[in-house]
């Protein structure tokens, strides 16, 4: 499994000097939002793409071609995050078979990501097994699972049956420098600085292999930049 490092800010912020740092400290790349998918040669030169999200809130087929063509730029580089919106004017067996179609039709991953209940505004995707009901539909060798400790509570996450963890392509810890209650209860408070080597051992433990996309330090509305960056600075030294 790759290990790399996710951060939207750094590339928002067209941050070199913690890009070069990411790559000496050994991650494989940095993940982008699909709507920056076009501003990955100049943001991040040889560094290589570990995630592209998109999102869908309508049934037309003008969807289904944006997904194909998405699918096509990135088949070499990474699955495609799709996640139905709360707009979603379909059910999740709908959403399942439009996948399914775009999947025979074009090469290329994809991977179901479900948010938690206090995002229902943004996804209409909001538990696990929803995911997995969805992934049933889908061709195993195509379709994964991601999970996040900030949606999915840490309990939960531990007690996952074996086959559901099997599925699970992308794990993501995200910690917010600003927003210390992210994490707390979940896994740890957020504070900012994540234990590492601890977190590491902990997932191993579990049988993952280590994590795809390592997400942190987003910098939420209002959050001071200079700070979030000196935070992410002291987190690759």
């Amino acid at each position: 499994m790759k290990w790399s490092f996710n951060s939207f800010a750094a590339v928002h912020a067209r941050a070199p000097d913690i890009l070069d740092r990411i790559e000496q400290a050994g991650f494989d790349g940095v993940g982008l939002a699909a709507s920056h998918f076009a501003e990955a040669p100049a943001n991040l030169g040889g560094l290589a793409c570990s995630g592209v999200y998109v999102f869908f809130a309508d049934r037309e087929r003008a969807a289904e071609g944006a997904l194909e063509d998405l699918l096509t730029r990135t088949q070499a580089l990474a699955p495609v995050i799709v996640i139905p919106t709360s707009s979603w004017e379909g059910t999740l067996q709908q959403f399942g078979d439009m996948l399914a179609g775009v999947l025979e039709r074009v090469e290329g991953r994809i991977c179901l990501e479900p948010l938690c209940s206090a995002l229902s505004q943004i996804s209409a995707l909001r538990s696990v097994p929803d995911a997995i009901q969805i992934l049933e539909m889908l061709p195993r060798s195509r379709a994964g699972l991601v999970l996040d400790v900030a949606h999915v509570e840490w309990p939960e996450l531990m007690n996952l049956p074996e086959e559901i963890i099997a599925r699970c392509e992308i794990l993501h810890v995200s910690d917010r420098a600003t927003m210390g209650c992210t994490l707390d209860p979940r896994l740890m408070p957020g504070d900012g600085i994540l234990p590492l080597v601890a977190l590491r051992r902990r997932l191993e433990s579990l049988g993952f292999d280590g994590w795809w996309e390592f997400e942190v330090l987003d910098n939420p509305s209002g959050a001071d930049p200079a700070a979030c960056m000196a935070a992410r600075s002291a987190l690759l030294a």
